[in-house]
């Protein structure tokens, strides 16, 4: 399973939206209704999924699912090169 798809599956089961309607582009808070609770969860449950830190200024900036897996395929890459 790849890294977007570990996400969208992650966004389905908190939003509970079918997996379907979270497309990697589709808008978490516009496309999806997530609210700020709905995205704290979202980010606690990546960064536990993939070991990763996620910033609060990094999140702000990502919008869509695909916007999450860039965050996190750069943090990992860094973690790979320590």
């Amino acid at each position: 399973m790849s890294v977007l798809d570990k996400i969208t599956g992650i966004i389905a089961d908190i939003s509970g939206h079918p997996k379907a309607d979270v497309t990697p582009d589709a808008v978490l808070a516009r496309d999806l209704q997530i609210d700020d609770f709905g995205a704290i969860e979202i980010v606690i449950t990546i960064e536990d999924e993939f070991g990763v830190e996620i910033s609060d200024d990094q999140f702000e900036s990502a919008h869509t699912p695909r916007d999450l897996e860039r965050l996190v395929n750069a943090a990992t890459g860094a973690l790979a090169t320590l």
